[in-house]
């Protein structure tokens, strides 16, 4: 429907931080060096195509480093998506441990950097897709913290929460009903 072929070739990388509730399993301290704070939680990994549809999902602790989980996704997405040849991240996951994990996968990753020096709101090339479907999964009440005991259940409600999207999407506009 989009006018792109139906096996994507690039994708986009990011995580998102949420907190954890005192029911919630599996999480870690995240030490924001911004704010000088430390939340409990955990972080939903994702890769998105150049869309913002799902592609693969890894949650996290919150105390883990981005890159040090994004071999595993990448090589799990890759599995479901062997096509996929360039990946766009942001500046969490440039190192070497990542490219040296990435040395044997047919994949070529691009950090993708703010150039400017000022401050505020500017769209990211790239990164603007990832970030917008995050704000979509955030949407979901279930995904506004993290409730679960396992990171297994917590990759299926977001899974869940995408299929409802591309559902509606599928659907179109609402038709009007005669009253």
């Amino acid at each position: 429907m989009e006018g792109r072929e139906a096996s994507p070739t690039a994708a986009i990388i990011d995580t998102q931080a949420v907190k954890a509730t005192e029911k919630g399993g599996l999480r870690g301290i995240r030490s924001d060096t911004t704010a000088a704070k430390k939340t409990k939680g955990i972080k939903r990994n994702v890769i998105v195509d150049t869309i913002g549809l799902l592609l693969g999902i890894a949650v996290i602790p919150a105390n883990i480093q981005d890159r040090d989980c994004a071999a595993n996704l990448i090589r799990k997405t890759r599995c479901l998506f062997p096509w996929i040849a360039k990946l766009f991240a942001d500046g969490g996951y440039a190192g070497a441990k990542l490219k040296a994990a990435l040395a044997g996968q047919p994949v070529e990753l691009e950090i993708v950097k703010r150039t400017d020096n000022e401050g505020g709101f500017k769209v990211v090339r790239r990164r603007w897709v990832v970030e917008r479907t995050l704000s979509w999964l955030r949407r979901n009440r279930r995904l506004m913290a993290h409730y679960e005991a396992f990171a297994l259940i917590a990759e299926g409600y977001a899974k869940l929460a995408m299929i409802c999207i591309m559902l509606k999407r599928l659907a179109g506009p609402k038709l009007s009903r005669a009253t």
